[in-house]
């Protein structure tokens, strides 16, 4: 019996995404002090989505809990780095424990950077730059010359996030480029 691909869902969750405030903006700091503390009863319900097998909930949990920055569910998204789950899925928990835990997410991020799959380079480039942690610098600059310019520009948002000022040599480089639009997101994060 052939299944029904679920265009309805998909286009809810695109919807959501378009609604939802982007995690890098340069408020994001100051918006995570006015989150308001985990509603304990929603925290719940998306950690039971997140141990399910459906990926548009896991995914959903995974935003949610790290827009709430839910401790608890540190161990789940620990688990969802595992090799056993989609590459996206592994990126996005990677992302979002990165910003709930980032002492937790350094070495997976660290590791994600090596992988031979460009978003989960990618999403290690976002983790370190939720990071911000001066070791992750090699890793960094070893991804502004990645094949995929997806890894670069994330690699760029996470070197002008490390190293603010220090990053414009990288930065002005990538914007004469022939890919600009790369480098833009980096900018406000450089001091000048």
């Amino acid at each position: 019996m052939m299944q029904s691909f679920p265009y309805g869902r998909i286009l809810a969750c695109a919807a959501l995404c378009l609604a939802l405030p982007a995690h890098d903006a340069p408020t994001a700091a100051a918006d995570a002090a006015k989150v308001p503390a985990s509603d304990a009863a929603a925290v719940e319900h998306a950690l039971a989505n997140l141990g399910g097998g459906d990926w548009i909930l896991q995914w959903e949990a995974v935003r949610d809990l790290a827009e709430r920055r839910a401790d608890q569910a540190v161990p789940k998204l620990e688990a969802l780095l595992d090799s056993k789950n989609e590459p996206w899925l592994r990126a996005e928990a990677l992302v979002a424990l990165a910003g709930i835990r980032s002492e937790s997410a350094l070495a997976a991020a660290l590791e994600f950077a090596k992988d031979g799959n460009a978003s989960l380079r990618a999403g290690a480039m976002k983790a370190l730059s939720l990071i911000r942690a001066e070791p992750a610098l090699p890793a960094i600059q070893k991804a502004l010359t990645d094949s995929d310019a997806s890894v670069r520009g994330e690699a760029l948002v996470a070197l002008a996030k490390v190293s603010n000022e220090r990053a414009w040599p990288a930065v002005k480089l990538a914007l004469a480029g022939p890919e600009p639009l790369l480098a833009i997101r980096a900018l406000p994060y450089i001091d000048m």
